[in-house]
C-alpha cells in the first residue's frame, strides 16, 4: 500500500506544503545511518509488496475459477475451436466467436491437444481454446473426420495436398487443350461463314421493278382533252 515513489527512493515525496504544514524530513546524522535505513525501507516495502502481489493473485485465481471448466478430452472427442480474431471486413457482432467442428486426434500432459478438420490439417492447440460440441450446436450433418493419430493425419494431409495438386494440373491441362478446340473450330466457322456469304451476293437475284403505265400517271383532265 505504499506509492510508486516510496518503492523506488525509499522515502516519500516531498511537495511544497510539506514546509508550510511542518512535516520536514528529519535530519540525518550521517550518510552510513541514511544508507542503513534506507536499505531497511526498501526491504521491507518490498517483502509487503511481494505480499500484497501474492494475495491479489490469489484472489484473480479463486474469482477465474469460479467461472472455469475443466474438461478432459480424449481422442475421438468433437471440440469447436475458440477464434476470437475478425478477419478484415466482417462485422464482430455477426461474426461466429467458434470454428469447427474438429476431432481430437492425440492429448499432450500439458493440456494441449492436436485436433484436425475434414480437410486433415492437423494443429496443436491448449484446451482453454476449446469447447466440446454437441449435436444441437450443428445446423446441419457436417462430417466429422475419423479417428486416427496424429502422425497417420499429418501422412494424409500430405498426400491429400499431392493428389490434389497433380489433379489441379491435369485439370488446366485438358481445359487448355477444350480451349484451343474450340478457337480452331470457331475460326473454321467464320471462315466458312465469309465464303457463304460471298457467293449469296454473287447469285443473288436483282431487285424486282414494278413498272406503271403512262395513262396511270396522267392527270385526269389532261386525258379528257
Amino acid at each position: 500500500n505504499e506509492s510508486p515513489y516510496y518503492m523506488m527512493h525509499g522515502r516519500d515525496c516531498n511537495f511544497p506544503i510539506n514546509k508550510i504544514v511542518g512535516a520536514v524530513p528529519e535530519a540525518v546524522p550521517s550518510s552510513g545511518g541514511y544508507v542503513d535505513k534506507l536499505l531497511e525501507r526498501l526491504r521491507y516495502s518490498f517483502h509487503r509488496a511481494r505480499e500484497e502481489n501474492e494475495k491479489a493473485r490469489e484472489r484473480q485465481r479463486e474469482q477465474y475459477n469460479k467461472r472455469a471448466k475443466v474438461f478432459d478430452y480424449k481422442p475421438g472427442d468433437r471440440v469447436l475451436l475458440d477464434v476470437r480474431l475478425v478477419q478484415k471486413g466482417d462485422n464482430r457482432k455477426f461474426t461466429s466467436k467458434f470454428r469447427g467442428p474438429y476431432r481430437v486426434v492425440k492429448v499432450y500432459p500439458n493440456r494441449t491437444v492436436d485436433i484436425t478438420d475434414n480437410s486433415y490439417n492437423c494443429q496443436l492447440v491448449h484446451c482453454n481454446r476449446l469447447k466440446p460440441l454437441y449435436e444441437t450446436m450443428l445446423w446441419m450433418n457436417d462430417p466429422i473426420p475419423d479417428i486416427e493419430s496424429s502422425v497417420e493425419t499429418r501422412d494424409r494431409f500430405r498426400k491429400h495436398n499431392a493428389t490434389q495438386t497433380n489433379t489441379e494440373k491435369q485439370q488446366e491441362s485438358e481445359n487448355d487443350y477444350e480451349h484451343d478446340v474450340t478457337e480452331q473450330k470457331n475460326i473454321m466457322e467464320d471462315t466458312e461463314g465469309g465464303s457463304n456469304e460471298s457467293q449469296s451476293d454473287v447469285t443473288s437475284t436483282p431487285p424486282s421493278v414494278t413498272l406503271q403505265k403512262v395513262d396511270d400517271m396522267v392527270p385526269e383532265h389532261m386525258c379528257d382533252t
